[in-house]
């Protein structure tokens, strides 16, 4: 039985107001930074390609948020992410937010496609109560290039080296961004 969704309005993302909630919740899990300012570019880069909502309880207060977007090369493919801020879950914002989701792709998806993290137990259960299966598996790993000892490899980069590999640096590239 599912507990009764108490109060909760969905209403649409508004950047400024939006993103200084988002950034740290998707943070968390993400490998890459994400900011305020990096979230503000991805909306404008192609604004068409997305559709996204707020969960606010009875005070106003973020609860949580989705957003899609197409495929640019899989015409209906559309890309879910939908995230509650973990002292919000339960109370039925997950539950409102993928409703108007599925509202507001219908006609214009054959597949929906959603990343779960291994972290976090209950939101495959969430995704898979709706009828997705797993697709792929991904682990991210992170090497510590300040302490990494490539001495090992000093041999075999001379055996590619010889049989025509070119090994560079993004300097030598002309990358010299920090």
């Amino acid at each position: 039985e599912l507990p009764p969704m108490k109060s909760i309005t969905l209403r649409p993302l508004e950047p400024e107001r939006d993103f200084v909630e988002i950034a740290p919740l998707l943070a968390a899990h993400d490998e890459e930074p994400v900011t305020e300012d990096s979230l503000r570019q991805d909306l404008y880069q192609d604004p068409q390609r997305l559709r996204h909502k707020v969960a606010e309880n009875e005070h106003g207060e973020f609860m949580g948020f989705y957003w899609t977007y197409h495929s640019k090369v899989e015409p209906g493919r559309v890309y879910l992410s939908l995230v509650v801020k973990p002292e919000q879950r339960g109370q039925g914002a997950g539950r409102l937010l993928y409703a108007d989701m599925e509202q507001a792709v219908q006609g214009q998806a054959r597949q929906l496609y959603a990343q779960v993290w291994d972290t976090s137990p209950e939101s495959r259960a969430f995704i898979e109560r709706r009828g997705y299966v797993e697709r792929s598996h991904s682990i991210a790993m992170c090497l510590d290039l300040a302490g990494f000892d490539d001495r090992p490899y000093t041999a075999l980069i001379a055996r590619l080296a010889d049989a025509g590999f070119c090994f560079t640096s993004m300097e030598g590239l002309g990358n010299t961004e920090a």
